[in-house]
């Protein structure tokens, strides 16, 4: 399973779910990068650590993947409320690919008083 394919199931999951896309428009859901200054909200895919299964010699045959998820918004009210909703786009994840399982989630607000939430989320490749 590539990388390439993982990027491609993680954003039709948070593109597809409406509930998020009536926060966050599907083109202010981006890869790795969001422009400064940029209008609020936002959202962006970056990717964690990737673990392999140390039993096996394939490295494919048994790979997690981390799925970090960072939210950017203007109040604690609107960052947690689409926070929420990226973990309900995870939970009801339909990939054919990954087993799909939030791992770890926060909430902070930067020096700039840019308010964020963190979900993290395992994407285990499926045999």
């Amino acid at each position: 399973m590539s990388m390439y394919q993982l990027l491609q199931d993680v954003r039709t999951c948070l593109t597809s779910h409406t509930a998020l896309t009536d926060e966050i428009p599907a083109r202010k859901i981006t890869l790795a990068r969001r422009p400064q200054r940029d209008e609020m909200p936002g959202l962006t895919i970056t990717l964690g650590n990737v673990d392999y299964e140390p039993t096996t010699t394939d490295y494919s045959a048994a790979t997690t993947y981390r799925v970090d998820i960072t939210i950017f918004g203007s109040t604690g009210q609107e960052v947690t409320r689409i926070h929420d909703k990226v973990k309900d786009a995870f939970v009801a994840a339909d990939s054919d690919n990954f087993d799909v399982r939030v791992f770890d989630e926060r909430y902070f607000v930067d020096v700039d008083n840019i308010h964020q939430g963190f979900v993290s989320a395992t994407w285990k490749k499926l045999s």
